[in-house]
């Protein structure tokens, strides 16, 4: 009795552990997504991702992208033909396919390209920017006139001037001329082009020679006529400065009256402006503007018939009170 009572008991704890574990694996399987329609998901997910990126490749490389229009700006001395044919002629490429770093190597190889800038405009357009180097002056050396930039390089030679409106630059005999592109190496010329990139633009554009035969007295002429008598190039900017202010409030403003036979710029706290047939004058620069002023000294100078000029320091920096006959 007591042995069927023992198996009954255990028969039946078997039973709840059966029910209890099939009970599990049910409650398991509600929440598993059933594996063939997972993989069915995922297959479907891609061949559609496969298809689209198809599509678009097949749009970009199509002919519909096909380069039809190109936008050319900032070129003045370059035309927009030469451009073209140095970018590769982009019409008919693919804009996708079009090598923009080739282009810009080929563009920024021209003398007068300083950067290029090369944009896609989809679905079928290109711009292209250009920033160019301006001509600055014109160096005659041997018969041949070499336009340059400000930082020196040469941009063109041609045998006959082309280029009225920048200064040229005399008193130089180059050993050997670059090639358009290549940095001209002279120390006359680093003087010339030292004061070239001093003087403010519209100060450049009234002056029409350079002479640098002498580095330590620099000659400039303006286009009226005028000498200018630089001398070196120390403290160069701010005499270039002044010098702008002295043709602005004195010479184009008809402030005075006789023909200027030429400014001394040597000195700098003190310039010099010579009327042919009178004396020269002192120039006072202050915040009001450049006028003239002939100091008592100089007028007692004058009467006396020693000197020409009482300046504040000579063109060396070296002393301050200097006697120029």
């Amino acid at each position: 009795m007591l042995k069927r009572k023992y198996f009954a008991q255990n028969a039946h704890v078997e039973r709840e552990t059966d029910d209890a574990e099939v009970n599990a694996e049910r409650t398991a399987d509600k929440g598993r997504t059933p594996r063939k329609r997972r993989f069915s998901r995922e297959f479907i997910l891609t061949l559609v991702l496969s298809l689209v990126f198809t599509v678009i490749v097949a749009i970009a490389l199509s002919p519909l992208m096909n380069i039809d229009a190109v936008t050319i700006t900032g070129n003045r001395a370059i035309s927009d033909q030469h451009v073209t044919r140095l970018a590769g002629r982009p019409v008919g490429t693919n804009l996708f396919l079009y090598k923009k770093s080739d282009a810009v190597r080929a563009l920024e190889s021209h003398p007068y390209v300083k950067e290029v800038t090369i944009h896609r405009h989809l679905p079928h357009s290109l711009s292209i920017s250009i920033k160019e180097r301006r001509a600055v002056g014109v160096l005659v050396n041997r018969g041949i006139f070499l336009q340059f930039s400000t930082d020196g390089l040469l941009l063109n030679s041609t045998p006959t001037l082309e280029n009225t409106s920048i200064p040229i630059i005399t008193g130089i005999s180059l050993a050997s001329v670059p090639q358009p592109g290549g940095k001209i190496k002279n120390d006359a010329f680093e003087q010339a082009l030292a004061v070239i990139n001093a003087m403010p633009k519209e100060l450049l554009g009234n002056i029409q020679e350079i002479n640098v035969a002498k580095t330590d007295n620099i000659l400039a002429y303006t286009s009226n006529g005028i000498e200018v008598r630089i001398g070196n190039t120390r403290k160069i900017d701010g005499r270039m400065s002044a010098l702008n202010d002295i043709m602005n409030q004195i010479i184009f403003s008809n402030s005075i009256q006789g023909q200027v036979e030429y400014i001394d710029m040597r000195y700098s706290k003190s310039p010099i402006l010579k009327l042919k047939g009178k004396d020269a004058a002192d120039i006072d620069l202050d915040m009001d503007g450049a006028s003239l002023n002939i100091s008592a000294e100089r007028e007692a100078q004058r009467v006396q018939g020693t000197t020409e000029a009482v300046v504040e320091e000579d063109p060396n920096g070296d002393n301050d009170t200097n006697t120029a006959n």
